[in-house]
């Protein structure tokens, strides 16, 4: 470079070709490298510009896979606790390290991990590429991050309900039993011994043995509604026989004519069938009118329609609540010329 004068020896000559092609190779280099980022930018951008509109669940991970050519690419995000949820909100297990040349890449935004890519190790092998990906696919990965941690917080609520509910039916059971195995059974037990009581009072002394005659009748009637009591805080023949024996049960102890048809005798989850169960139980308790009720399962849901008196607001949404536990939805129509209420619960119930 300190040269006046070019060199007229072929040797030199021959050390000026070879310098200039080696400076040609390194600007070619720098060139490639360039463009390379800028088609890795450009194809990304066109696929966060297809995403514009509503993606579905992952199709971020989907587009960016399609765009590096690397079908086998993942992208997780981080929500609280530092646990990685995939596009829909589900867990994924964390790894440090990937194997057979995979790496994961955290993308940084103002020093918080917003996406981490588990991706080839050759994907990304130009440094701008990285940073040409977090640039265009910025809005995207946002959008989708608040998507995801929205549905894992949605699917943490919902397990916290179906927790909620199933330790109240494992209490009402455990009360149930309770009542019949324990207070009712000494109940009939006293009952026993009253009346051999009365047996050897009613020659002995008359008047006693009326009295106990009495006490016993009472006594009857206790245990008559300790046993309502118990078969309404959790029915027995639901957890034994299933939903269609207990609905049976039920139209046969109500105070209100109770017509039942098509449900299925097959047993279903317990879930499904105490929601079910509860539907059917609040239309019948309110004892103003006729109840009917019409089942069948269909696709793997069990659809139970309630046509029975209308019913408080605040006893729809516990049934709503209680339906929503069990994965399923209630529909509340009202029939105002009738002044009656259709319910209907559609509870998945495939195996």
């Amino acid at each position: 470079a300190g040269r006046s004068v070019l060199p007229s020896d072929e040797t030199g000559q021959w050390i000026r070709i070879i310098q200039a092609v080696l400076l040609l190779g390194v600007a070619g280099g720098v060139l490639v490298e360039k463009l390379e980022a800028g088609r890795s930018r450009d194809r990304v951008a066109r696929v966060v510009a297809d995403l514009r509109g509503s993606a579905p669940f992952g199709g971020l991970e989907t587009a960016l896979a399609r765009s590096l050519k690397d079908p086998g690419l993942r992208l997780a995000y981080q929500v609280g606790g530092g646990r990685e949820v995939d596009a829909s909100g589900l867990p994924l297990e964390s790894e440090e390290n990937s194997t057979d040349g995979r790496v994961r890449t955290p993308i940084v935004r103002d020093g918080v991990v917003v996406a981490v890519l588990d991706h080839r190790a050759d994907v990304l092998d130009v440094p701008a590429t990285v940073n040409e990906v977090v640039r265009a696919a910025r809005l995207g990965l946002e959008h989708e991050r608040l998507q995801a941690t929205t549905r894992s917080q949605l699917a943490e609520i919902t397990a916290a309900r179906k927790r909620i509910v199933a330790a109240a039916d494992e209490e009402r059971r455990r009360l149930e039993r309770d009542l019949h195995d324990g207070a009712q059974q000494h109940l009939i037990a006293i009952s026993i011994r009253m009346q051999v009581l009365a047996g050897e009072l009613s020659e002995a002394d008359p008047g006693s043995a009326h009295h106990v005659a009495d006490a016993r009748r009472e006594l009857a009637l206790a245990i008559e509604e300790l046993r309502d009591v118990a078969h309404g805080i959790y029915p027995s023949i639901l957890a034994d026989e299933g939903l269609a024996a207990a609905l049976e049960g039920l139209a046969e102890g109500a105070t209100v004519p109770v017509s039942v048809e098509g449900v299925p005798v097959d047993r279903l989850d317990p879930t499904v069938e105490a929601a079910a169960y509860a539907v059917v139980a609040e239309a019948t308790a309110t004892g103003t009118g006729a109840v009917r009720v019409t089942g069948g399962v269909s696709d793997g849901t069990l659809v139970l329609t309630v046509s029975g008196p209308e019913l408080p607001e605040e006893t729809l949404i516990e049934l709503g609540d209680r339906i929503g536990a069990a994965d399923g939805r209630l529909d509340v129509r009202p029939d105002a010329a009738a002044g009656r209420l259709i319910l209907r619960a559609e509870l998945p119930c495939a195996s």
